[in-house]
């Protein structure tokens, strides 16, 4: 998830923290990389029909936990971060449009008045 999830090297253990602290809080992880992971043909972003999907497996905004298996074949430093996450009290990032890059968040309501400001379309 934190391979397919990263814009850059720089995230990766931001994001594994963001994915430890959701999954030590019993919260699903809401990764847009694994309802996508069953849609291989699939360009862009998850639609609401993917991301709505109940009987997905692989949906991490409807189930909490992990996915039954991984998602891709991460590379090293992924690998790295998994084992290392950085120590955050972050719970949700969103990707930033103009910089390519995450923001991350630590409360839903700042995560959500972020997103407003995306057109993710």
């Amino acid at each position: 998830m934190i391979e397919k999830e990263a814009a850059n090297n720089d995230e990766r253990a931001i994001i594994a923290s963001v994915i430890y602290n959701r999954l030590k809080a019993g919260m699903p992880l809401g990764i847009d990389a694994t309802s996508l992971y069953t849609h291989p043909d699939h360009q862009g972003a998850p639609t609401d029909e993917m991301l709505n999907d109940t009987s997905d497996v692989y949906n991490t905004r409807l189930k909490a936990g992990l996915t039954p298996t991984a998602i891709c074949s991460p590379g090293l430093n992924s690998i790295r971060a998994a084992l290392q996450p950085a120590s955050t009290k972050y719970y949700f990032y969103a990707l930033d449009t103009k910089s390519g890059t995450h923001k991350f968040f630590k409360t839903a309501s700042e995560f959500n008045a972020f997103r407003a400001t995306q057109n993710y379309g």
